[in-house]
Order: structure tokens, then sequence, then C-alpha cells
């Protein structure tokens, strides 16, 4: 997940709770500046952790940090094609 995925999370749960950007700032307390720039991209990297945590407890949502699914190696591939040979 890159920081666009992240903003169209949040600019969907947003809308789905019918918050404007100015009422989730002030529950997130954070600027409606840095709002704008991370739900349209410019600065989004910029953005702090603290920051986006905060906004998405405001909407009710959690980080989940998973592991990222790996390519198997040639070894596990021929395990897994053995059966058509």
């Amino acid at each position: 997940m890159n920081t666009l995925d992240l903003a169209k999370i949040i600019v969907s749960a947003r809308r789905a709770l019918k918050l404007t950007q100015a009422e989730l700032a002030v529950r997130a307390d954070i600027s409606r500046r840095t709002l704008i720039d991370l739900e349209n991209g410019p600065g989004s990297n910029d953005i702090g952790f603290r920051k986006i945590e905060r906004i998405l407890n405001a909407l009710g949502l959690n980080i989940a940090v998973i592991e990222k699914s790996k390519r198997p190696t040639e070894s596990e591939l021929n395990t897994i094609f053995a059966d058509d040979e």
C-alpha cells in the first residue's frame, strides 16, 4: 500500500460518514490543509505517521501491519507443480 491508496481509503471513509474535510480535521486535531494535501496527493508523503494515525482513529479505522507475500522460490514451485509432470 502506498500513500495514494491510503488517501483513497480516507476519502471513502470520510464520505461514508458524511464528514466534510473541515469536520474530520477538527476531529483528528489536524489542519484542514494537511487533510487536503493527503487526500489530493501533493505533499502527502510529508505527512507524519502520528497525523495519519489521528485521521484514521477519527474515522474509526486502525493501522494493521501484515507481511508482504513473497514470491515462491524455484524449489517451492517445483513442489507445487510436481503432480503436473
